[in-house]
């Protein structure tokens, strides 16, 4: 039968977030196989000066964002972590921020501390579609499929396109029994993603049961 595309489809192994979306990592594409075996963490090599004065002119964490993703390419989500919480001390309100913390714990195998962190990042912007996916997926990492659900429906509201969220709750229906829900989100799933055959695949099993 078919599967949840994280547990399934190799783009989804792990999720992976920052401030413009996800990011779905494999440790054999060549991006990361370019990356140097690791990366020194200090202060400086942030960028990050004493003054307030100096800091002044940085109204977003980019760079903070920016090296903890490269260290989680490189299988350092502890550095990683670090590099985010200093960014936290700054920038205490910015949702991004616990959004990467939150891939952290995920990293590590460490959900209830990853759906923490995913929950303040929805407090802080509860408007970001893929926050709510993330929350659905760690749900379900945490078996728990009804709050799963209902964190994919939530970010179908926020984004009606979201295919991964879409796919989910397909599957989700299929695996209750519930064959029309099923098929129509796999037919709104291939309507959007027709280059992904898995969902036919998947539409197939809904319409022959």
């Amino acid at each position: 039968s078919s599967d949840l595309h994280i547990f399934q489809d190799r783009r989804f192994q792990l999720v992976f977030m920052d401030e413009t979306g996800m990011l779905f990592l494999r440790r054999d594409i060549p991006f990361v196989q370019q990356l140097p075996p690791a990366v020194a963490i200090t202060r400086a090599s942030l960028g990050i000066a004493d003054s307030e004065e100096s800091l002044a002119p940085q109204l977003f964490p980019h760079r903070e964002l920016t090296m903890s993703k490269a260290l989680f390419m490189v299988n350092q989500p502890q550095k990683a972590r670090e590099v985010i919480e200093m960014g936290l001390q700054r920038f205490p309100d910015v949702p991004e921020l616990y959004i990467a913390l939150a891939n952290s714990y995920f990293f590590e195998g460490d959900a209830e501390s990853g759906l923490a962190n995913l929950e303040k990042a929805l407090e802080l912007n509860p408007g970001y579609a893929n926050t709510w996916y993330n929350l659905g997926v760690a749900y379900l990492t945490l078996n728990r499929p009804t709050d799963a659900q209902v964190a994919f429906g939530r970010a179908l509201r926020q984004d009606n396109t979201h295919a991964s969220a879409r796919y989910n709750l397909g599957v989700m229906a299929l695996r209750e029994g519930n064959l029309v829900q099923a098929e129509r989100h796999f037919r709104l799933y291939t309507r959007d993603s027709p280059e992904d055959i898995q969902g036919f695949y998947s539409l197939a099993i809904a319409l022959d049961r």
